[in-house]
């Protein structure tokens, strides 16, 4: 009988894949009768593209449940049976914006349309450091934020006393 020999273990876990270029930490409280999350981020960003960094976009992806994102205009566009209600109403507010060093941005924030153009979409904006990242260097943005989350639409919202929150934080882009 052959004896069987034991194999080192290794998980995944042990060490990471890849370089890790972002880190987010996030305490958030969560209001199931209103439907509302109330959050603090903290967004770790180290810049690995080998060039210096001082524009930042972020994706507030459920302010695209508003009646005149470009969600919603394209969801009309391709299901002109789907009736924009009170309900489906969704959206993230970002109440503070601090840059470690630099201070609160929140003034800086600018909504861009980099797919369309549309000016009343709201779900990305950028912010633009007063200084360069450099390479290799680490930015750290502390961001407080409140959503409302609409009932349950494209995967992302609430139905009685169940939440399904996807794609709930600013993320940088």
């Amino acid at each position: 009988a052959l004896a069987a020999q034991a194999m080192p273990s290794a998980t995944l876990s042990d060490k990471p894949l890849s370089q890790r270029w972002l880190d987010y930490s996030i305490d958030a409280r969560v209001d199931a009768q209103k439907h509302t999350i109330d959050a603090t981020e903290v967004l770790t960003w180290h810049n690995f593209t080998g060039k210096p960094q001082d524009t930042f976009p972020f994706h507030l992806y459920l302010n695209a449940f508003q009646p005149k994102s470009t969600f919603i205009r394209e969801t009309h566009l391709y299901n002109p049976d789907f009736e924009w209600k009170q309900k489906n109403c969704g959206a993230v507010e970002v109440k503070s914006l601090e840059v470690a060093g630099v201070g609160d941005l929140i003034s800086q924030i600018r909504f861009i349309s980099p797919d369309d153009g549309n000016p009343n979409d709201r779900t990305v904006f950028q912010v633009k450091l007063p200084k360069p990242v450099p390479a290799g260097g680490v930015v750290q943005f502390k961001i407080a934020f409140h959503d409302q989350l609409p009932e349950v639409l494209a995967r992302t919202g609430y139905k009685r006393d169940f939440i399904m929150g996807a794609q709930w934080f600013p993320k940088v882009g």
